[in-house]
């Protein structure tokens, strides 16, 4: 739910301020590792936009060091079926598989509730939230090294407001001791061996393989797609806009070098609106890409953009709007073709499926890739679309 509440990041960060610092001296430090958190949070049932307890628990994991990932990905998939299935696994498998997926060392997955439980003595009201969290590890034979959950109120004039304090008190928490866990976990998975003395003659190791330069990294050309979708407000221009997005994805690792989309639009502007032939034209894909001096070239089509609204909406005299609960669907195929030969490494189908709640009806007047784009269920679907897509150009060669 988008709570419209202008002094909210203020009162959250005030009720949090001081809180980090007691306790965090005795507990282990990051190295360097990777933390990926994932933590839905539902108010009466409804799905939340904001996400208070992810942002107070990557606060946390990234004072002391740790290496957090954008905030954006668990968005991606925060309120998707898949990650639902990842909160449900008690064993922590998938929520393993997820964090090897992202690239994590650890991933923190969970959910928060909250609910109104009366009116405050003196006035305002009070919600309570509940928060359960698990941090599962990819390295090593550990899946589960931590679970614990917690229940915090917080009172406000605002009920908004309150929800938001409640939640991230819950969050501050639970922090301490996930951040003891998972230190001793780091500590000891990357602990170095201890040095013995050989007792056997001393064998020359292998010459080391030579880092990764800018020379030897694969350079990757993502062409406009086909856009077969029938709906979509035509100012989106989908075609050119969806790949910009997986490339700036793809530009996030250093396992590619992506190239400059600018100049490839003019490129690709000598073949038809939007590139619309070259999903099935891949001789012309390839030679677009030699032409950008690319290693692999990536041509896709949009098959289906859609969003719904499922039920009656629900006025908030708050928020001073309908709730509406959305439902966002984008469905694309992608080619990846190998420049040098010519050879076509494979057509992936991509399709997610996300359902949000928020405030108003319809996409009129929200810019495509906008804050208030990402807040909605096509939004989420598409950020999801987008993240396998880049994660599965990088794996091909």
């Amino acid at each position: 739910m988008k709570w419209r509440a202008p002094a909210l990041a203020m009162a959250v960060a005030a009720a949090v301020g001081a809180v980090w610092a007691q306790g965090q001296e005795a507990a282990p430090r990051s190295t360097g590792a990777t933390v990926m958190i994932v933590a839905p949070e539902y108010y009466l049932g409804l799905s939340m936009a904001e996400a208070t307890a992810e942002t107070e628990l990557g606060r946390a994991f990234t004072e002391a060091g740790y290496r957090v990932l954008d905030q954006a990905q668990s968005a991606a998939i925060r309120y998707t079926p898949e990650m639902a299935e990842v909160i449900g696994d008690a064993t922590g498998a998938k929520a393993r598989e997820l964090a090897a997926q992202h690239g994590a060392d650890v991933v923190i997955v969970g959910k928060a509730s909250c609910e109104r439980v009366g009116e405050a003595a003196g006035g305002g009201t009070n919600c309570q939230a509940h928060l359960e969290v698990r941090a599962v590890a990819v390295r090593g034979d550990t899946v589960i090294i931590a679970a614990t959950d917690a229940t915090d109120a917080a009172v406000d004039n605002t009920e908004s407001i309150a929800a938001r304090k409640a939640l991230g008190r819950a969050a501050e928490a639970v922090a301490p001791y996930l951040l003891e866990r998972v230190g001793e976990f780091v500590g000891k998975a990357i602990k170095p061996l201890e040095t013995v003395t050989p007792t056997q003659p001393t064998v020359t190791p292998p010459p080391a393989t030579p880092p990764t330069t800018a020379a030897t990294t694969p350079r990757v050309a993502v062409l406009s797609f086909e856009n077969a979708s029938e709906w979509a407000p035509t100012e989106w221009k989908l075609g050119r806009q969806i790949p910009d997005l997986i490339a700036r994805e793809l530009a996030k690792s250093d396992q590619v070098r992506v190239v400059e989309r600018t100049a490839l639009q003019k490129l690709v502007a000598q073949q038809g609106p939007e590139g619309s032939r070259l999903f099935n034209d891949l001789g012309k894909a390839r030679e677009l890409g030699a032409l950008a001096e690319a290693d692999y070239v990536v041509v896709g089509r949009i098959n289906e953009f859609a969003s719904d609204e499922v039920g009656a909406s629900v006025y908030i005299a708050e928020a001073g709007d309908y709730a509406v609960n959305q439902t966002g669907h984008v469905s694309m195929a992608i080619k990846i073709i190998r420049v040098s030969d010519g050879t076509l490494l494979g057509t992936q189908e991509i399709e997610r499926l996300a359902k949000q709640i928020v405030m108003g009806s319809g996409y009129q007047g929200i810019a495509f890739g906008s804050s208030r784009f990402n807040r909605t269920a096509l939004g989420g679907a598409t950020r999801a679309a987008v993240i396998e897509a880049a994660n599965i150009i990088r794996q091909a060669r």
